[in-house]
């Protein structure tokens, strides 16, 4: 039986309401389409659903703190009034990068393993997930870095693969160079034995990461949110993103396209009607490549900024509506909350 488009992926996210397995969502994008936005409204959004919601923001340049209007930290912090969902801040480059490796490794091997490409942003990944897994909540939602550094962290299997692997060419450049580095043995019989990364010690490194491919890879529990705006640059990494993420195996059915300008025809805009044209072109393209495929939701250009939780709590109705173009548009007024004196 031919199963109607708009049924089977409806444009809304409704979708991450109803499958109640999802443990980790990650939502990414270019800088500047309004990621944080849309993370800090699902995560308002689904703490309707979960018992226990966690925001965590992975982005250099944090800005979940604007987005409440309340300060938070490396800690899970309370969303105040809602007692259900918490966020945090979380500095990655803080992080101990190699682990229970690093203090064996010496500075030489450190600096060779740093600059592997993606496999910073792969033990960094794997430490926040230990970290924020025993804080006990039932979803976790990151609000990711830009694409770019996103992109790193997603290639996590190929890294694993051409890195990890002990017995392949990489592994012996790591147990050559730690040879350098590291105190020979001089066993009884005066023997000395180089100094090499034991295969236990380089094991756990490599079991640290294929736990995050793992859970990555796992299409129940996780699934990654795409937010775009309707321009060439913000499309171009979008579809980078989702072809790196189908390469990889993890699971992505969701797009939001933001900041859509709707033109008031009783207020005739010669700038608005312009920009509206562009972006019609790569709405279309937008369509073309992903409407058989995604949960597509299409989200205005507001006349007003999205701060605080009452003004996310409005933006979040938007993420189940299926037709979000039509005027009037959604209003929100942020009203500063008080400071003590």
């Amino acid at each position: 039986m031919q199963i109607d488009q708009e049924e089977e992926y409806p444009p809304t996210l409704q979708n991450l309401i109803d499958q109640q397995s999802l443990k980790w969502i990650f939502v990414g994008g270019k800088g500047g389409v309004g990621k944080t936005t849309c993370s800090s409204s699902l995560a308002l959004l689904l703490a309707q659903h979960r018992t226990s919601v966690l925001l965590v923001s992975t982005d250099p340049a944090h800005s979940i703190s604007d987005a409440f209007d309340q300060k938070f930290t490396d800690q899970p912090t309370q969303v105040t009034g809602v007692p259900n969902l918490f966020a945090m801040e979380v500095k990655l480059n803080e992080k101990q990068t190699f682990g229970s490796l690093k203090p064996e490794i010496g500075d030489l091997l450190n600096r060779f393993l740093g600059s592997v490409p993606g496999i910073d942003e792969a033990m960094t990944f794997s430490i926040l997930l230990d970290d924020v897994e025993k804080y006990g909540h039932d979803l976790i939602i990151f609000d990711t870095a830009p694409t770019g550094h996103t992109l790193k962290m997603l290639e996590l299997p190929s890294v694993l693969r051409n890195v990890l692997d002990s017995g392949g060419m990489v592994g012996s450049i790591v147990k050559g160079v730690s040879s350098m580095v590291m105190q020979p043995e001089v066993k009884e019989d005066g023997t000395v034995v180089p100094g090499t990364v034991s295969d236990t010690s380089f094991n756990n490194f490599k079991n640290k990461i294929q736990r995050v491919v793992d859970r990555m890879s796992d299409t129940d529990t996780t699934t990654f949110v795409c937010v775009c705006i309707p321009e060439y640059l913000s499309l171009y990494e979008t579809e980078r993103m989702i072809q790196t993420l189908a390469l990889n195996d993890i699971d992505v059915r969701n797009i939001i396209v933001n900041q859509i300008v709707v033109p008031d025809p009783e207020h005739v805009c010669k700038q608005c009607l312009s920009r509206r044209k562009m972006q019609n072109k790569y709405l279309g393209k937008i369509d073309t490549l992903y409407s058989e495929d995604f949960h597509i939701v299409r989200l205005p250009q507001l006349g007003n900024e999205v701060r605080g939780t009452d003004c996310l709590s409005q933006f979040k109705d938007m993420l189940l509506c299926s037709d979000n173009l039509q005027l009037p548009l959604l209003e929100v007024e942020h009203v500063a909350p008080q400071r003590p004196s």
